[in-house]
């Protein structure tokens, strides 16, 4: 395929990078920290649409993420050296013809393999209309060379269909889908590179009716343990050393209290799970950790909803063991655009909670949303001085969602590498 070349905008610091500074003086149940949140881009909705999906960070600290509306964009934001940052659109899927030929509505977070290529995933289209997977590679003109690197379904065929995103580890992609596989409630299958550049799929695990649809997708440890969560379940595949992988459920929710059909993927650290549940009309923040056989679920944060958030929707975690995210409800500031009520003050939430030596963790409030600074916040990722970027879906100025920054005044004292 023809190499693409980048569709670059040009950011004007003083025009589109607002710099919004909220001094919190909440009385609130737990602390409050006066963030500064900087709009590092503000879409502007048709054709450009809104971001979903957390970012990813390269090895040179640029970002990366997708919209999802109108067929989809994949984007890249660098940092200009000046204090700003440059936003081009590297793939379009907006084109018409374009979802048939290659699919559409990126769905899933990126991820990126050592030498800065993409890989992706899209949730529908494709020719057989059961999404798709995608490698974005890097050309040294500034350009990106698009590649397919499997087709899913045709439905029914046992293949899966509409997937949930991949995870580049030691060479492979990892990832899930919500439909297909051999009970047509879903799949977690491999991707591997061959000999002449082509792809091959194979399903490594079929969910059954007793596990629940899968809505999100994977987190492996560093000996390549696979985790993730259906509607009802949080389970791992083990590799047995000869291309079969054994499943193992790790622990059942309640029922009412999993992660339900959000899409609201785990992460794996220091031997335990962290994930963000149903539990409750606002949510909580839970940790799985293995006792014996089996494994106990813990709920580290309830929300109350109101100004304290509510609806998380994930987590990541720093080198001290703290956890930062996001509630897209909650939080008590400014009016969200493309709610049914337009003076909705409750836009979502950042956060951190900090281990407590008795009961629940410290919830710290980072951010409230609204208005121009953006509404209804995605999952979060961290640079090495804890700074959190992020995207929202609704809110800035078109009510299509902003890509931001948060930064401490003081920063916070910590050198975890989880990006740049």
């Amino acid at each position: 395929m023809t190499p693409k070349v980048a569709r670059s905008v040009s950011s004007n610091w003083c025009k589109n990078l607002t710099i919004l500074t909220l001094a919190m003086i909440f009385a609130l149940t737990g602390s409050v920290w006066a963030t500064t949140e900087t709009v590092l881009h503000d879409f502007t909705g048709n054709p450009e649409g809104s971001p979903q999906f957390a970012l990813v960070f390269d090895k040179s600290g640029n970002l990366y993420g997708t919209t999802e509306n109108f067929g989809g964009e994949v984007f890249k934001l660098s940092p200009n050296g000046t204090g700003g940052w440059n936003y081009s659109v590297i793939q379009d899927f907006t084109a018409s013809g374009r979802c048939n030929q290659v699919g559409c509505y990126p769905n899933g977070q990126l991820t990126v393999d050592g030498s800065g290529n993409l890989y992706g995933t899209m949730g529908a289209g494709g020719p057989n209309g059961s999404g798709t997977v995608f490698e974005l590679s890097p050309n040294a003109d500034g350009s990106w060379s698009f590649k397919l690197l499997h087709i899913f379904g045709p439905e029914f065929s046992g293949d899966g269909y509409s997937p949930n995103g991949v995870v580049y580890f030691n060479g492979a992609l990892f990832g899930t889908t919500s439909f297909g596989g051999a009970n047509n409630y879903g799949s977690v299958f491999s991707l591997t590179a061959n000999a002449d550049g082509s792809w091959s799929e194979k399903i490594i695990h079929s969910f059954a009716a007793s596990d629940g649809w899968c809505y999100s997708s994977v987190a492996l440890d560093p000996a390549g343990n696979i985790y993730g969560t259906t509607a009802g379940t949080t389970f791992e595949l083990t590799p047995n050393g000869d291309s079969t992988w054994t499943n193992h459920t790790l622990y059942t929710f309640p029922s009412g209290t999993g992660p339900g059909v959000y899409r609201l993927s785990i992460i794996f650290a220091n031997g335990k799970i962290y994930g963000a549940g149903m539990s409750g009309s606002n949510g909580e923040i839970y940790e799985l950790s293995p006792s014996g056989s089996s494994w106990i679920e813990t709920t580290l944060y309830a929300f109350a909803g109101g100004t304290d958030g509510s609806n998380p929707t994930g987590v990541t975690i720093d080198s001290q063991g703290r956890l930062f995210g996001t509630t897209t409800n909650g939080g008590g500031v400014g009016s969200c655009k493309n709610y049914p009520n337009p003076q909705n003050l409750y836009c979502g939430t950042a956060f951190l909670l900090t281990p407590s030596s008795s009961g629940p963790w410290i919830e710290t409030i980072l951010h409230r949303f609204g208005g121009r600074a953006g509404s209804a916040p995605n999952p979060v990722i961290l640079d090495k001085n804890d700074n959190v970027y992020g995207v929202t879906s609704s809110g800035g100025t078109s009510g299509s969602g902003v890509v931001y920054k948060l930064n401490h005044p003081t920063k916070w004292t910590n050198t975890a590498q989880v990006g740049p």
